[in-house]
């Protein structure tokens, strides 16, 4: 076995990424960065559903049900934390457009509450 196989899939790296380095496709560089990617979505998506594990075990009997709703309609904490920070950036201008415009009261709201309803949509998809 190449020594280089050995040590990236030492690494991890699966059998496509070490063909791309040995095939000088890509380097080493590219692929363990393309992992490391990879694995921080992933360790995002655990951290989110041990927070929803965490918050459920923690309710009260009243509060369970309303806290089992939460990873049901937002399956993806980073499509939260991407629609949040959209929302932010949008809501950083829309004061003074907004008052300007006589768009109603919390307008700025309805395209979070579309956006967090499409991304359950696409996780159910």
């Amino acid at each position: 076995m190449h020594p280089m196989v050995r040590r990236l899939r030492g690494l991890g790296l699966g059998l496509p990424a070490v063909r791309l380095v040995l095939d000088g496709e890509r380097s080493v560089a590219e692929v363990v960065a393309a992992e490391r990617a990879a694995l921080d979505g992933r360790l995002a998506d655990l951290a989110w559903r041990q927070a929803s594990l965490r918050a459920v075990e923690e309710a009260g009997p009243a509060e369970r049900g309303a806290r089992l709703d939460l990873p049901a309609a937002v399956p993806n904490g980073g499509a939260v934390r991407a629609a949040l920070i959209g929302f932010w950036r949008r809501a950083s201008v829309a004061p003074a457009s907004g008052a300007r415009s006589g768009a109603r009261p919390g307008a700025a709201f309805d395209w979070l509450t579309d956006a967090l309803a499409c991304s359950a949509g696409a996780a159910d998809g």
